[in-house]
């Protein structure tokens, strides 16, 4: 007990951080909510959770891949926790699913396998709509060069894991001896600039077991991957139903190519920016993509930070509520 008040207190040190450092746009958040119709923000505000629910049914469906039993509902609670864990270590979202599987006892390494399938989903599923969002900016041109970066950014990183996937399927050896080379450079690199070898002993080891345990689960459960799939197109579809009615909420009309256009690039850059949940950068994005497409300004402004209301900040005190419920921290 001692050792979860303390928990506790250093995730409340860390959310009064949070709210002393943006405090600003917090607020400006909270006045741009209560400018929108109420009924469709609501709207608004339950197709998000529909969208995290979404995405704990992924990780449930992943981790049934790979023999982890863990439903959905007890899985939400860690969904929302890692958001929070997300703006504090931007590498501890999907760590904090392994752990808690692991002291629910389950296998770490199996966890660790289904997670990673969760991710290639989720990725390659959200560059399939993010191709639409950007074929209908190459329409309306206004399709810009950042914009294909970081897509390139994105879809290297998604090919090269499904890469990994395939090799550990098909050639396990070469994938062995490709991440023992991996291991032997980095630490090389390290020791070169009088650094520690960041990779333990056992690191290449280690990941290529949890590569073939991936490869494995989507070869022998091809049905539950494929309702992995499904349920990952289903996790998109409500994020961008949720941004339509936040352009209801304040009266602008936004056509379904629009509003695609706007939520992809947005969580493109929430996914690859480098500040903790693409806090400032995926605002700045969507205005510009919105601005882009013809609508005003002012309105893609208050629909951007309304959206980011809904979408981040408001999960993200979720998260600090159900933290208690959540196993790897100390639930």
């Amino acid at each position: 007990m001692k050792a979860r008040r303390w928990l506790l207190l250093a995730f409340l040190v860390a959310l009064a951080l949070v709210v002393i450092t943006r405090f600003v746009e917090i607020e400006r958040v909270i006045r741009t909510l209560l400018r929108g119709q109420w009924q469709w923000v609501a709207v608004g505000a339950g197709l998000q959770f529909l969208h995290y629910l979404t995405y704990a049914a992924m990780f449930s469906a992943g981790f049934e891949a790979v023999g982890v039993a863990i439903s959905t509902l007890q899985l939400l609670p860690v969904v929302f926790a890692s958001v929070f864990v997300n703006v504090l270590a931007i590498t501890g979202g999907a760590a904090i699913f392994v752990d808690d599987a692991a002291r629910r006892g389950q296998s770490a390494a199996r966890a660790t396998a289904g997670t990673l399938l969760v991710l290639v989903a989720d990725f390659g599923t959200f560059i399939v709509v993010l191709i639409g969002g950007l074929l209908y900016l190459s329409y309306r041109r206004v399709l810009l060069a950042y914009q294909l970066l970081g897509t390139a950014i994105l879809a290297a990183s998604v090919l090269g894991q499904g890469a990994i996937l395939a090799l550990g399927w098909w050639q396990p050896r070469w994938l062995e001896a490709l991440f023992g080379w991996l291991q032997r450079a980095i630490n090389w690199l390290f020791r070169l600039i009088g650094r520690p070898a960041p990779l333990a002993d056992d690191w290449a080891t280690r990941s290529v077991a949890e590569f073939i345990g991936a490869a494995a689960a989507l070869a022998t459960h091809p049905r539950v991957a494929w309702r992995l799939v499904g349920i990952s197109f289903a996790h998109h579809a409500a994020g961008v139903a949720s941004l339509y009615a936040v352009f209801l909420a304040f009266g602008q009309p936004g056509s379904i190519g629009v509003v695609t256009a706007a939520y992809t690039v947005g969580l493109l850059f929430w996914i690859i920016s480098i500040t903790p949940q693409g806090v400032g950068v995926v605002e700045g994005v969507m205005v510009l993509v919105l601005v882009s497409l013809g609508v005003p300004a002012a309105e893609a402004t208050v629909i951007t930070f309304a959206f980011r209301a809904l979408a981040f900040w408001l999960p993200l005190l979720v998260g600090v509520a159900f933290w208690p419920r959540v196993k790897s921290l100390g639930g």
